[in-house]
């Protein structure tokens, strides 16, 4: 962090400097130090919103194709059984996942440019839940719902026990979701209005933070003693 003619003898040997340690103790390099952890904190920041964009942008295709082939499905499934409209649900389910993962992929923009510390909170937890509960829901529907279906009497087939169980548990979940999704679009659109009245609007600047003996936590930002291994939020491990 200085001028290398001043590096020699007296400061250690031109390969074996302790004048920056040295430096480092007095104080002298600490605002070089913080700005240099605040740009990798900013740098580790942006790269944890930036991956989740793209995982969920890259996981669209799959979502869309899935729907495509739960329709095909769902109308095979009218064809053989003779009841009324109880196959909706599969299809209502694939539409909602390719929904919610779109919306998820630009909510991880909308989350890098907040500065509200009690916006961010409140937001990553409805995001939180609506991802959780969306995973929940991608999980049931990767079941062959066709497994319900009885061997063919004539052109006609009936449907197994435990069909009617599985659809309403298919759409609670989805419910939950749609609710999960539209609370999170509701509270995105209006600009989070109650956040504030909740107990203050306190705006955080990356500036503001010390960032000196720091080590920032690629996996979820968070900026962490030097002393410690992993990190204290969510126990990623530094030298991984």
């Amino acid at each position: 962090m200085g001028n290398w003619q001043q590096h020699g003898s007296n400061s250690g040997g031109y390969y074996s400097c302790n004048k920056f340690g040295v430096d480092r103790e007095k104080g002298v390099h600490k605002n070089t130090e913080s700005k240099r952890m605040q740009a990798s904190y900013e740098l580790a920041r942006f790269e944890h919103y930036y991956n989740r964009y793209l995982n969920h942008k890259a996981s669209l295709p799959k979502a869309s194709y899935k729907v495509q082939i739960t329709k095909e499905i769902v109308s095979m499934m009218y064809s053989k059984v003779n009841e009324g409209p109880i196959f909706d649900f599969w299809t209502e389910a694939a539409e909602l996942i390719y929904q919610s993962k779109r919306s998820l992929a630009y909510t991880y923009g909308l989350g890098y440019f907040l500065r509200s510390v009690n916006k961010i909170q409140f937001f990553e937890f409805i995001q939180g839940e609506l991802e959780n509960n969306m995973i929940k829901l991608e999980e049931m529907t990767e079941k062959d719902v066709t497994l319900y279906l009885s061997d063919e009497v004539g052109d006609v087939c009936y449907l197994k026990n435990g069909f009617a169980n599985f659809r309403m548990e298919v759409i609670d979940l989805t419910n939950v979701v749609k609710q999960y999704f539209d609370q999170c679009l509701q509270v995105i659109e209006a600009g989070f209005p109650d956040i504030k009245e909740a107990g203050g609007d306190e705006e955080f600047d990356l500036k503001d933070i010390n960032y000196t003996g720091k080590w920032i936590c690629t996996a979820c930002t968070l900026a962490n003693d030097v002393s410690v291994g992993s990190c204290s939020a969510c126990n990623f491990e530094r030298f991984k």
